[in-house]
């Protein structure tokens, strides 16, 4: 191997762990700051939507704006201290998110006092149903008991 071929192999590889190492800061900075509302993986939780489908809308500095004022009137924090390379960081790490498929977006449930639901799943957990009709109503429906 020639001297210029190690120099590219060894520059290249410290820019690759750089990036993996940016990319888990990010991912370390949404755990801490995000997850708790949006999920894990960013489809949703109980507090916050799914924003793999949102993300891509907007642009970087949009993001930053809703990052640093928050959506108080849709109950989201502001989180202004996230700044330089650790907002970096985080966009690039949701920039990386993707929607979640599910198998069967469509879905009928009958609540407990009878009433038939249809419609598309917008999320879903273990505890919880988000279910938009096709009135485009959305409904939160809550487990009860066990299955």
């Amino acid at each position: 191997m020639s001297r210029r071929q190690i120099i590219a192999c060894l520059l290249f590889s410290s820019f690759a762990y750089g990036q993996n190492q940016a990319g888990e800061e990010g991912y370390r900075r949404y755990q801490t700051s995000c997850s708790l509302c949006h999920g894990s993986d960013g489809s949703g939780g109980e507090f916050g939507p799914n924003v793999s489908v949102r993300l891509p809308k907007l642009n970087d500095a949009q993001l930053t704006t809703v990052i640093h004022e928050g959506v108080p009137t849709r109950g989201m924090p502001a989180f202004p201290n996230i700044e330089g390379e650790k907002l970096s960081q985080l966009i690039a790490f949701l920039r990386s998110v993707k929607p979640v498929v599910l198998e069967t977006p469509k879905r009928k449930v009958e609540t407990i006092d009878g009433k038939v639901l249809e419609g598309f799943v917008l999320n879903l957990s273990n505890d919880d149903l988000e279910l938009q009709t096709s009135d485009k109503s959305i409904h939160l429906l809550r487990r009860i008991g066990k299955l």
